[in-house]
């Protein structure tokens, strides 16, 4: 699991935006090491993350916010392998249905592997929103 300290900064009905605190989980983060805590750090400290209110938070709450490793892996799966796949298979189906005959086949075999692009940059948009941030769990720091 990774874990990492942040601040509850605005409360909705259901909704709380966390920012990450000033506090560094360990030494080796303040030197700027590579480790598993500072990729949360840097994630959070470029903007508010968004969650679902699942508990009586209040603003300015400290929290442990804790991510399972294979959710990061999945996450990065998603966002760097299958893209480039998603334009292979674009390329590929073009290729397969237009005629060696067309003039103009690599230009459609292009704007097919752009469109598959889209189209999965799209759909990857609207299932991480409740994906990934549903599996985020909170913490209270008394």
């Amino acid at each position: 699991m990774i874990e990492e300290q942040a601040v509850i900064v605005k409360i909705d009905a259901h909704t709380i935006w966390i920012e990450k605190s000033n506090y560094s989980g360990c030494v080796s983060c303040q030197h700027m090491s590579s480790c598993t805590t500072q990729a949360v750090s840097q994630l959070l400290k470029k903007k508010s993350l968004r969650l679902v209110n699942t508990q009586e938070f209040k603003l300015g709450d400290t929290v442990t916010i804790t991510i399972d490793e294979n959710l990061l892996l999945c996450a990065s799966i998603s966002m760097y392998l299958y893209p480039i796949l998603a334009l292979f298979l674009g390329a590929f189906i073009a290729d397969g249905f237009i005629e060696d005959t067309n003039a103009y086949k690599d230009l459609w075999v292009i704007i097919s592997t752009f469109i598959s692009f889209i189209i999965y940059l799209i759909g990857i948009k609207q299932s991480s929103a409740t994906r990934y941030t549903n599996s985020i769990s909170l913490k209270k720091i008394l």
